[in-house]
């Protein structure tokens, strides 16, 4: 996993580059233990391992870059799924109040911003602030299931009002 980030973002990371403090590209790194619903609750337990590595730092946010390697060794780079956003306000100002927010297609991102891995839940969180007050954000919740990591749970805050008040765009993790 160290040898893959190095070589993928040794460019684009400031914890690889020459001024970095020593240790700052060490993962930090995590064993998941899962079954596939295809195993059953009797087979055998599996054991993943994920590493989380630091590459930037910005006024207000950080990115991260996230590696998982399967039961078989196979080692891949994770990739984030994320709506794409169609914000409305009452005029042309974002400052304005919002009219509507909602998803006009999906992309992905292979970076995490200001993420968390939680070994009791298996899952990554993200909190994008769109300005340092975090008044205007994005969230997301990613959880660990079958050997993958979903997008369950997306909020978005679009206003920028000064108090934080996010919308929940998508909520797998309360769907029925």
């Amino acid at each position: 996993a160290k040898a893959m980030f190095s070589s993928s973002y040794g460019n684009e990371c400031e914890t690889l580059g020459p001024d970095a403090e020593a240790g700052a590209a060490e993962p930090e790194a995590h064993e998941i233990k899962y079954r596939y619903v295809s195993d059953g609750d009797d087979g055998d337990e599996r054991t993943a391992r994920l590493f989380r590595f630091g590459c930037n730092l910005y006024d207000y946010n950080t990115d991260e870059v996230y590696y998982v390697s399967d039961d078989l060794g196979e080692l891949r780079q994770l990739q984030f799924a994320q709506p794409g956003l169609d914000s409305r306000y009452e005029t042309a100002d974002s400052s304005e109040k919002v009219e509507h927010v909602g998803i006009i297609g999906y992309t992905v991102t292979d970076r995490a911003v200001n993420s968390f891995y939680d070994p009791a839940t298996l899952s990554i969180t993200t909190f994008a602030k769109w300005r340092g007050v975090a008044d205007a954000s994005s969230n997301a919740l990613y959880i660990f299931r079958n050997g993958r990591f979903s997008l369950i749970k997306y909020e978005v805050d679009a206003s920028y009002d000064e108090e934080i008040n996010p919308e929940t765009l998508l909520d797998y993790d309360t769907a029925p």
